[in-house]
């Protein structure tokens, strides 16, 4: 009894953290795409090459986020906890200029 629970909570901490690891995928592919026109008139470049570009980006992302060698070294768990923790905190770095400077 005590073995089925120990396994369903983990089960379920597993589905959470892929569910999490896709979300953040998602937001930020969607996030990318919502500044493409921003990001191309900074850059003063076409808004259809920046396109191709970020299309690249997901693409090598969605391939390379399942197969790599760290998951082989690391083991899969530390490797995608390291990358959530890596993806907050860059996304807080780079946000954190723009409020103080507001």
């Amino acid at each position: 009894m005590e073995t089925d629970r120990k396994n369903f909570y983990t089960r379920m901490i597993v589905a959470w953290i892929v569910t999490s690891v896709t979300f953040m995928e998602l937001l930020d592919a969607s996030i990318l795409n919502t500044a493409i026109p921003v990001i191309s008139k900074a850059l003063d470049t076409n808004v259809f090459e920046m396109k191709a570009a970020v299309t690249a980006y997901l693409a090598a992302l969605a391939i390379s986020s399942h197969k790599r060698l760290d998951c082989q070294v690391l083991g899969t768990k530390r490797t995608i906890m390291a990358a959530i923790a890596l993806f907050t905190g860059s996304s807080l770095a780079w946000d954190s200029p723009r409020r103080s400077a507001s």
